[in-house]
Parts: C-alpha cells; sequence; structure tokens
C-alpha cells in the first residue's frame, strides 16, 4: 500500500506588502491570459488572410514563400509559408516526370527516408564508431534532413519518397514559363497542401 506524501510546514499571510504584489500578480496574469487570447485570434486571422493572398497571387503566376505586413508605426510582422508534409510517395515518379519534364530534377528529388528506427541502442552506436555525434542526427527519431546520417543502418527501416528541392518556389518562379498547364494546375494544388503560413510578430520599440 503506498504510503501517503507528508506535506511541507505551512503559513498563511493575510496582510502586509505580500499582499499587494499577489493582487498586481495575479492581475497581471489575468490581462496576461486575456491578451494572449486575443494575440491568438488575430495571428489565426492573419494568416487565414495571408493564405488566400498568397492563392491569389498565384493567378498572377508568382509563387510567394513570405508575406510581409508593413505599415506605419507597425512593428514588423511576416507570414512564412513553409513546407510541411511536402513528401510525394515513390509511386508519383512517373507522373512527375511526365508533368514537369526536364524540371522535375530541379523541383523534386529522391531521398531515402527512415520510417522507423528498430535498434536505437546500436544505430548510436554505430554513429559514435563513425565519428559522428548522434545527439546532432538523432532527437528521439531522426532529425528533419539528417536521414542521409543513418538511412543504410541495419537499426532502421527505410523507404524512398520524392521531396521538394531546396529553394522549390524561387525554382518555381524560375521555370514557371516553361512549365505547362498541368504542371501550373499541380505546382499550385501541391502547394496548397503541404505550404502551411506561419505568422511571426514583431514587438513594438519603447519610445
Amino acid at each position: 500500500m503506498a504510503t501517503k506524501k507528508e506535506g511541507l510546514p505551512e503559513i498563511s499571510v493575510n496582510e502586509g506588502d505580500i499582499i499587494v504584489s499577489a493582487r498586481e500578480a495575479t492581475t497581471a496574469r489575468s490581462k496576461a491570459v486575456l491578451y494572449t487570447s486575443i494575440e491568438k485570434t488575430h495571428t489565426e486571422k492573419i494568416g487565414i488572410l495571408a493564405e488566400e493572398r498568397r492563392k491569389e497571387e498565384v493567378t498572377r503566376g508568382k509563387f510567394i514563400g513570405v508575406l510581409r505586413v508593413t505599415a506605419e508605426e507597425l512593428p514588423p510582422v511576416r507570414v512564412e509559408f513553409r513546407m510541411e508534409n511536402g513528401t510525394l510517395n515513390i509511386e508519383e515518379e512517373k507522373n512527375l516526370n511526365d508533368i514537369y519534364g526536364p524540371t522535375r530534377p530541379l523541383l523534386f528529388q529522391r531521398e531515402k527516408v527512415v520510417t522507423e528506427i528498430i535498434d536505437p541502442t546500436t544505430l548510436i552506436k554505430e554513429l559514435i564508431d563513425a565519428g559522428k555525434n548522434p545527439w546532432d542526427y538523432l532527437d528521439l527519431k531522426v532529425k528533419k534532413d539528417m536521414d542521409h546520417a543513418v538511412v543504410e543502418s541495419k537499426c532502421v527501416v527505410s523507404a524512398e519518397a520524392f521531396f521538394p528541392k531546396e529553394g522549390f518556389l524561387n525554382t518555381v518562379n524560375e521555370v514557371k514559363n516553361t512549365m505547362s498547364e498541368d504542371a501550373v494546375m499541380y505546382t499550385t494544388t501541391y502547394l496548397d497542401n503541404c505550404l502551411k503560413p506561419r505568422v511571426v510578430l514583431g514587438t513594438a520599440k519603447g519610445k
């Protein structure tokens, strides 16, 4: 039977300066919660409006990755459209080649990715034996873009997939005039699914 943990000896105080500070602290906490809620509401709205503008720019033939909100006396605010879950199954290879033709290798690269670590102890030892710091590559799972360091190990399960290459949006803008209508439509749908707006708020400078 578990024994009840003995509490620490305590006292209660209901007067003095500590009461004043306690009231100020709890009032500030209440205001912080309120303003955090307000910030969250407007940040989400910024993200929605930014996504609408991003799609609007696509209709003008421009694929953007950052939207900056600028106005007089407004601290820096930007929305970054980050690639998330942009991996495509290896079975998509023929379709990608048909759609993009010779520009496919400029946009998507074929890579092996780790899908499961089956023997973490041995994997860590392998990295150490190879002169690598395991924690540069692992974080209870393989860190982003670090699959290449462990993908050939017998301690993991791997698969191949297509990934958007670094600078994907810049490359799309460079080659869009040579892309077919099907390629433009595919790219637009692809980006709608994997680009996620992330709002970055600046802070006002003190006067």
